[in-house]
């Protein structure tokens, strides 16, 4: 640090006092670096600084021996900078560098060290919000809730995910009040009728997307938080309601989810749906199982698969699509005193649809609606409830 001059001292706290241990080897002098410590390797990693100049350099000290290493011979490592952010990421098992004050100005830039070498990481951006803009002073910490960095740079708020950077929304809220904000779309919406209220999760704003659970009981909302187990994917997801089990179970992505009224479980095994997001939900009541229709298929694109959840497993049925078209964001519900599930329109391969159908159990067959007031009938449309 500075004090009057680079002191290069290193102090440690036991949670009581401070003491200086006695250290060996050639250690880092500057101020406005980065230190962390990797917990794997138990060694201090410190970057970068001022010291009359911006420097590049890396440094290492085990914690037990207290040796100081400095790493002169990396065939690469991020430019001299001061004032960047760095965190050990424990999914990764390596410590994560972001952005600083370098001679060319803030930067935007991420790096992974991995206890020997520095690597660029570029992000592949799944969810088209970008990447973080450069900063010069950002702060960056670990999440362990979310098992994640988390990283303020400006104003935005940003998460590492595994391959990419993703932006959260952020807006003042209070636990147990508020609403979901007005400008959410695309969120997963079902009945808990064991605890007599709605569940809405996720959703988008923009094209962030959110990993929030709302609860509202017919008087206002309450806002669940992103609970530890909550699924996080940038996917349009679909849920229902298990009356049998008593469980919201969601479907995203290719990841099966439940909620048990206070978490989500994640319920994901070989053999569930393939379906990324677009598709449909309901709990057939009469057969004891949850339909999962249509979508957009991992496999297939645009796809008319219907997926049965009962007793923890997943089977699949593949309909004649000359009979049952392909179809992404239909409405789905079961209709109780036909004993079916029904399902209208949605978006088939190339346009809107506007046919009625029925799932009995066992097979989808298309349904003539009777029209005694003449007017036909709603008309081809997507994305309705």
């Amino acid at each position: 640090g500075l004090a009057g001059i680079f002191t290069g001292d290193l102090w440690s706290w036991d949670g009581a006092e401070w003491t200086k241990p006695s250290t060996s080897g050639n250690r880092p002098v500057a101020h406005s670096h980065a230190m962390v410590h990797d917990p794997g390797r138990d060694e201090l990693i410190v970057f970068g600084g001022f010291a009359g100049v911006r420097v590049g350099n890396t440094f290492t000290m085990n914690a037990a021996t207290h040796e100081w290493t400095r790493h002169d011979a990396l065939t690469f490592a991020p430019s001299a900078r001061m004032n960047h952010a760095m965190v050990y990421d424990a999914r990764r098992g390596a410590v994560v560098l972001f952005g600083g004050d370098t001679d060319d100005g803030p930067s935007a830039e991420t790096f992974v060290w991995n206890g020997a070498t520095w690597s660029l990481f570029l992000p592949q951006d799944p969810e088209h919000d970008g990447e973080p803009p450069p900063t010069a002073r950002p702060r960056m910490s670990y999440d362990t809730a979310l098992d994640r960095p988390v990283l303020v740079a400006g104003d935005e708020l940003w998460v590492l995910e595994p391959s990419s950077w993703r932006k959260v929304v952020v807006r003042p809220v209070n636990l147990g009040d508020g609403a979901p904000p007005v400008e959410l779309t695309d969120p997963a919406l079902t009945y808990d009728t064991v605890n007599q209220q709605l569940v809405l999760y996720g959703g988008k704003i923009d094209t962030a997307s959110q990993f929030e659970t709302w609860l509202y009981d017919g008087v206002g909302w309450t806002f669940a938080g992103a609970p530890s187990g909550a699924p996080f994917s940038d996917a349009t997801p679909a849920m229902s309601f298990d009356t049998d089990r008593g469980r919201a179970v969601m479907v995203v992505e290719g990841q099966t989810w439940e909620w048990d009224g206070g978490d989500w479980i994640d319920r994901s095994s070989p053999g569930e749906p393939d379906v990324i997001g677009s598709h449909a939900m309901a709990f057939d009541a009469d057969n004891h199982e949850t339909v999962v229709f249509g979508g957009s298929s991992s496999i297939s694109g645009v796809t008319n698969t219907t997926w049965l959840y009962g007793s923890g497993s997943w089977s699949y049925l593949l309909p004649n699509p000359m009979v049952i078209k392909p179809r992404t964001v239909t409405a789905m519900a079961f209709y109780p005193e036909e004993h079916y599930v029904v399902a209208f329109g949605g978006y088939g391969v190339d346009s809107g649809l506007g046919d009625l159908l029925a799932w009995n159990g066992a097979e989808w067959s298309a349904l003539t609606a009777t029209d005694p007031e003449n007017d036909r009938g709603p008309n081809k449309r997507s994305r309705h409830a």
